[in-house]
């Protein structure tokens, strides 16, 4: 059995394995690949076969069960009102029950400050991974607040504007960053427009109309898939 610090390294160490093995590619990853991620010879499956909330058995990885939730999803079919609200942060709603069930350890996760990954699905079918923190949790409405950063979703309740204003930029960013990226690499074949580079993790999405001014978007159509060279050499 882990205590709390060795399972928090060990879902640091996982969170990051999974968000590299994205980056390989296109920054996402089908639902057959997060049944089966490599992670130091062990073959484990980090997303729930059916539902959207995964909860590791006790043989999942012998002798180190996990304390709380590992990872949530969010697919395209609507169920659930999972939803960005104000200051960067995102409702994710609770599987029916109230504060029982599944959701028990999803709460447990909050009050260990674990960090847990977010698989967010896509068009595509596939899905793009998050690491993710429950910062605070209302079962008798049936949702949580989820944010990529503690001390980021604590200053987003600053008094201090700047403060506030600043927390909420970056997670905000780091929301929708990922995405963006993914789906304009996606859509350009995680190539290089220019050079034809296709190693994903030498790839960015670049923003043509610049992400500063007012009018730019996050949509594909504002993006420009470029190696590392050619973002520098664009942006100059």
């Amino acid at each position: 059995m882990w205590d709390v610090d060795e399972e928090r390294r060990f879902r640091e160490e996982l969170i990051e394995n999974i968000l590299n093995f994205a980056n390989e590619g296109d920054g996402m990853l089908s639902r057959g690949e997060l049944g089966s991620i490599n992670f130091k010879g062990n073959l484990l499956r980090v997303i729930d076969p059916q539902g959207g909330i995964w909860n590791p058995g006790a043989s999942w990885l012998e002798n180190h069960p996990l304390s709380a939730t590992l990872s949530i999803n969010t697919t395209n079919a609507g169920k659930y009102e999972d939803q960005e609200i104000a200051g960067g942060l995102w409702r994710y709603d609770y599987q029916a029950g109230g504060a029982a069930g599944k959701n028990t350890k999803m709460r447990k996760a909050m009050e260990l400050k674990l960090p847990l990954v977010w698989f967010v699905q896509q068009n595509s079918g596939k899905y793009i991974p998050y690491k993710v923190y429950i910062i605070d949790d209302f079962p008798e409405k049936g949702y949580c607040l989820i944010a990529p950063d503690l001390s980021l979703a604590i200053a987003a309740k600053s008094e201090s504007n700047i403060e506030r204003r600043y927390a909420e930029r970056i997670m905000r960013q780091r929301l929708h960053q990922p995405a963006f990226r993914a789906n304009v690499i996606s859509a350009y074949q995680t190539k290089c427009s220019i050079c034809r580079l296709n190693h994903g993790k030498l790839l960015e999405a670049a923003h043509i109309i610049p992400d500063s001014e007012e009018n730019s978007t996050t949509a594909i159509d504002n993006g420009i898939s470029l190696c590392k060279i050619h973002h520098a050499a664009y942006d100059n």
